[in-house]
């Protein structure tokens, strides 16, 4: 939470023009100016950024006539020179209601005009605190390939303790004068919206007790939200999927904070991709503010947002079983292009390249297979290393097929041709390499798997961890 500001007295306040011409009506908010005097001089005021509005300071005027928040244009010496965001004609309307500053647990109060004690003050305006979080009721359609998800994600944002009076109306009003208002709270990576997001509001008594009010601003969305998935170790991968939500309010008038009281959670029986993904942290939903980078706005504007996210490891069994064994097999199998005939001789270079050929042909469908279940990433993932391995397993017994024919025989003492060693011992030295291979591909998944648990928590790292297809898988 913002830390309580530190007022000045008012001296005095009243509204000037900044021309002595009379202003053309529709232009009076440009010359219609608030000067604010106080008592004594202004130390460790903000700096005024001129370039644009959003980026300027603003000043909380506790009670009076001018009480509320307001934009400040410069600073004289000890006198505050504030834009006046609403006047009409010669009569200036307050507002409806009046604050205090860090009196009730929360840095800005609304209290019901009347009810602040001694003279007006002044003060930075802190932040208004939104305290954020998130109930995602389905995921579903993880693809992949698209790198999207589909899902119904409900998100909260509450002011906490903002008011004294029962009014949603004294609560926008404020709001408005931080230049904030429900509908610039929006998701980042939807891609597409199902059907329009619903937006609503409520008022209700805070859980602290003392009479305050919490103000909600509430939205449900189902839509398609983009995800760059990281594949270098698929399918060994853990992944996050993220539903990013941003207010489109400078970080100076709007701090998000995550909702600590009611955490975020995922109604996780509603799951429908157990038998492709495993939670690895159940109900849980993690939440993580943060703020946008400055490139990222025209104007340099810096604005909060959190990021909700689940994180889904992926049940490997269906690619060890339908990807990896299979093509190991074929590679196992490809030096039996050295086998015999019925009469004792060794095939013939025709059937010997037809038989390796035909496994490496089989192995270029399996990864098609792969090239179906990824998008198209310039890195090698887990199972790209693997299949492409077995591919140049196959292209040396491919080589070897045809040169063993021309290189691997001598003449005999009666002219006939003799083996310079017997083909078995390559085809053993073959499949021994092999397996040299295999064993040191399932240590690294193995590593893979025991860092991204010793990555997650504690109670996610005790699981049991198998190469063996489990349960499920």
């Amino acid at each position: 939470m913002a830390p309580s500001p530190q007022p000045w007295p008012v001296v005095g306040a009243r509204l000037m023009l900044e021309d002595a011409v009379a202003p053309d009506p529709c232009e009076w908010q440009d010359l219609m100016r608030l000067h604010v005097t106080v008592d004594g001089p202004i130390a460790g005021f903000p700096p005024i950024d001129a370039t644009h509005s959003a980026m300027r300071p603003q000043v909380a005027i506790t009670h009076g006539d001018f009480a509320g928040v307001w934009t400040v244009d410069r600073v004289v010496g000890s006198t505050v020179v504030c834009q006046v965001r609403a006047y009409n004609g010669d009569a200036f309307t307050p507002c409806a209601f009046e604050l205090e500053l860090g009196t009730y647990g929360s840095a800005l109060t609304i209290v019901p005009r009347g009810t602040a004690k001694g003279a007006p003050r002044v003060a930075v305006a802190p932040a208004l605190v939104m305290h954020v979080r998130s109930t995602i009721f389905m995921l579903d359609a993880i693809d992949t390939v698209a790198q999207a998800f589909k899902a119904d994600v409900f998100v909260e944002v509450r002011l906490r303790r903002v008011s004294l009076r029962p009014s949603e109306d004294d609560v926008l009003e404020l709001m408005a004068q931080f230049e904030m208002r429900p509908g610039l709270i929006d998701f980042m990576n939807v891609s597409e919206y199902q059907t329009e997001p619903e937006r609503w509001t409520s008022l209700g008594l805070s859980t602290g007790g003392g009479g305050t009010f919490d103000f909600s601003m509430k939205m449900r969305a189902k839509g398609t939200f983009t995800e760059q998935y990281e594949l270098a170790h698929f399918p060994f991968d853990v992944q996050d999927v993220h539903a990013v939500v941003t207010v489109q309010c400078p970080r100076s008038r709007v701090e998000l904070v995550a909702n600590a009281e009611y955490p975020s959670r995922f109604l996780s029986r509603s799951f429908q991709l157990g038998a492709v993904f495993e939670l690895l942290h159940g109900s849980d939903v993690d939440a993580e503010v943060s703020l946008s980078h400055p490139d990222e706005s025209s104007a340099r504007i810096v604005y909060p947002r959190c990021s909700f996210s689940i994180t889904l490891q992926r049940r490997y069994g269906y690619f060890l079983t339908n990807i990896i064994m299979p093509v190991g097999i074929i590679t196992l199998v490809a030096p039996l292009s050295a086998a015999t005939e019925p009469d004792g001789q060794r095939m013939g270079t025709g059937d010997r390249l037809a038989y390796a050929l035909t496994l490496l042909l089989t192995a270029v469908a399996y990864k098609f297979a792969i090239a179906g279940s990824i998008p198209q990433v310039s890195y090698l993932s887990l199972i790209d290393s693997y299949t492409l391995t077995c591919f140049a397993f196959m292209w040396l017994n491919l080589l070897e097929a045809a040169a063993w024919p021309s290189i691997g025989y001598v003449a005999g003492p009666d002219g006939e041709p003799v083996e310079r060693f017997d083909e078995w011992a390559y085809a053993a030295a073959f499949v021994g390499t092999f397996v040299l291979y295999n064993a040191h591909f399932f240590w690294r998944v193995r590593r893979v798997l025991y860092g991204q648990r010793a990555s997650l928590a504690p109670a996610v790292r005790a699981a049991p961890l198998a190469l063996a297809v489990r349960a499920g898988q």
